[in-house]
């Protein structure tokens, strides 16, 4: 396991095996050590037979960092999630820098409501700007990422941005970019 091997050749602690294995770990790579330590933690064994496990299988004193074996893996499991879901806001962030741009300038807690700075905005934006802004919405819209993915980088992007009420971020971009759509066709 690399966490063995991090700490053996050197790394020094558990935090710093983590740390590295992170860095140097595709997204597939953590998804898949995500996935296979789940799969653990749900196993049909006893928490003490978990433990036992996690000791044998690793070098490190848990006493000394306060934990418990499950509570290390619970700990390293969220960090892992952590890292996966900051690669996916890079992923996208990189993938569609106007999309970010457009949530990021235009919809933001100082706003009044979503409907007014999307009214702002159709009002300022050229048209050439407006169809910019369709096109990265309409493929962020339409691409493979997970709906979580969309909803966790549309609350990001637009920071302290609230939903409507009653539907999601989602759909809230969805009918934002419906919008733009038929405020170019009268331009």
């Amino acid at each position: 396991m690399i966490f063995r091997r991090n700490i053996s050749s050197g790394y020094g602690s558990p935090e710093q095996a983590v740390e590295e294995f992170m860095a140097i770990s595709s997204k597939e790579c953590l998804i898949f050590t995500m996935k296979f330590c789940e799969n653990f933690l749900n196993k049909d064994l006893s928490d003490q037979e978990k433990e036992g496990f996690i000791k044998s299988n690793s070098d490190i004193y848990f006493p000394a960092i306060g934990l418990t074996p499950l509570q290390w893996l619970k700990k390293v499991l969220t960090e892992i999630i952590e890292a996966i879901y900051h690669i996916a806001m890079i992923e996208i962030k990189i993938s569609n820098p106007a999309l970010y741009r457009f949530l990021g300038g235009h919809f933001h807690q100082d706003i009044e409501s979503q409907e007014a700075a999307l009214n702002e905005y159709l009002i300022e934006i050229s048209k050439q700007l407006n169809e910019r802004d369709l096109l990265a919405l309409t493929e962020f819209k339409n691409s493979d990422y997970s709906e979580e993915d969309k909803i966790n980088f549309i609350e990001e992007a637009a920071d302290g941005i609230y939903s409507l009420k009653m539907i999601s971020h989602l759909e809230c971009l969805i009918q934002f970019t419906e919008q733009i759509k038929h405020h170019i066709k009268t331009l």
